[in-house]
């Protein structure tokens, strides 16, 4: 947060003169706030059908303190070649809950293959949570459908509880769930603000550029001050 009654500095480490703008020019900004991640990953857990038993593997993390869900990031890649199912996302307030808050899916030719893991963004439609509950995030192979292979998805996870008392559970049949200390990789996106664009301050015109270099008596750098401002969205410098 940004007092606006406090005098504040940008620093420039390679700038020659600046442009500042604290806020974009509009109407109307729809900022959307990360209420809760965990962006570390060291491998991949399995979501996929085996094609000799029908058994399906799915994944879930706990997730808390969200008020307003309005997109949901998951770490994910693809394996194999032909894979035969989509990919389901749900939220629910509990693993064995029936009733489904949210339901989301991806085609595998929505996916990268590259055989890296890569963001994929869901649209919750601002989903309406009670940030003092406990929810689930559930990423499984979609229902009723009959594969030639074991080809399928991975979710990103760490083999580490970092979120402390929130589940990292899967099944390896679609029935019994089993618990594990490992967190899984997702970021959720929260409350959405409205940010009306009503303050601008900008200095366009230059003269000359002052040299940002590096001596052996010691390096040059440059400030500028700004103040009256609650919310810094954006600023902008010019450079040669």
């Amino acid at each position: 947060m940004i007092n606006k009654n406090k005098t504040y500095i940008l620093a420039a480490i390679c700038l020659v003169t600046m442009l500042l703008t604290p806020g974009i020019i509009g109407s109307t900004n729809i900022v959307e706030v990360p209420t809760m991640c965990q962006m570390e990953c060291e491998r991949g857990f399995p979501i996929r059908i085996n094609y000799r038993s029908g058994n399906i593997w799915a994944s879930s993390q706990e997730i808390t303190n969200v008020d307003i869900m309005s997109t949901l990031h998951l770490y994910l890649r693809p394996f194999g070649d032909d894979i035969q199912f989509n990919l389901t996302v749900k939220i629910k307030e509990s693993i064995d809950d029936d009733i489904i808050l949210f339901e989301g899916s991806m085609d595998p030719l929505e996916f990268t293959y590259d055989g890296q893991f890569h963001w994929y963004k869901f649209d919750t439609n601002c989903l309406d949570l009670d940030p003092t509950e406990k929810y689930v995030i559930v990423v499984e192979p979609e229902d009723g459908v009959i594969t030639t292979n074991n080809y399928g998805y991975e979710w990103g996870f760490i083999t580490r509880d970092v979120l402390y008392d929130l589940d990292f559970s899967y099944t390896p049949n679609g029935e019994t769930w089993r618990t594990l200390p490992f967190e899984h990789t997702f970021v959720v996106f929260g409350t959405i603000l409205e940010v009306p664009d009503d303050k601008i301050v900008e200095q366009t015109s230059y003269t000359r550029g002052f040299p940002i270099r590096m001596l052996t008596s010691g390096n040059w750098s440059l400030a500028q001050g700004f103040t009256d401002f609650s919310r810094l969205d954006e600023f902008q410098l010019i450079f040669r």
